[in-house]
């Protein structure tokens, strides 16, 4: 295979993984962790195999985790400890409920649904506020646009569970 990631080589009761992303410095992705678990289990039900040695191929072993794939993950991690510097054991609650709206508006399961129902979201969250409820005279109405977002997700939960670019699940007839 050209696009292998991890190479097993078996001598005897010996067996070498070898991690063949040289030009990446063998860096951990989503591909080589899952090509890595595929391999060692493979390796285990070898009954022959007494020995598993792990190296990288090229100069170094590996150079960690490739952020290739999670940098806008790490990237909102950071603006988001900018934003609130206090660390607290519930930080996380309140985007973490905010992925999952904009996951289930977009559709669960379809990557630019969640990222057409994370757009949609944080424009409601934004203008929400001051468009529906200054008009009813509400004092501060931006401190009220994690209600809005929750009640987005009740509505959407209940009118189109499968989100805007969901499937539609067919209905049987009797």
């Amino acid at each position: 295979m050209a696009d292998q990631v991890v190479r097993i080589q078996r001598d005897g009761a010996v067996a070498r993984l070898s991690l063949a992303r040289p030009q990446k410095l063998n860096a951990l992705n989503v591909a080589v962790l899952r090509e890595l678990t595929g391999s060692v289990d493979e390796l285990a039900d070898d009954l022959s195999v007494r020995v598993v040695v792990l190296r990288g191929e090229g100069r170094a072993f590996s150079a960690g985790a490739d952020l290739g794939g999670g940098a806008s993950a790490g990237a909102a991690g950071l603006l988001y400890s900018l934003l609130f510097p206090v660390v607290n054991f519930f930080m996380g609650f309140i985007p973490g409920l905010k992925a999952f709206t904009a996951a289930v508006l977009g559709g669960i399961g379809n990557v630019p649904g969640a990222f057409l129902g994370a757009m949609a979201l944080g424009l409601l969250e934004s203008i929400g506020p001051l468009l529906f409820l200054d008009g009813f005279g509400v004092p501060a109405p931006y401190q009220l646009k994690d209600a809005i977002a929750f009640i987005i997700l009740v509505l959407i939960l209940i009118f189109r569970p499968t989100g805007i670019l969901g499937e539609r699940l067919a209905q049987a007839r009797a």
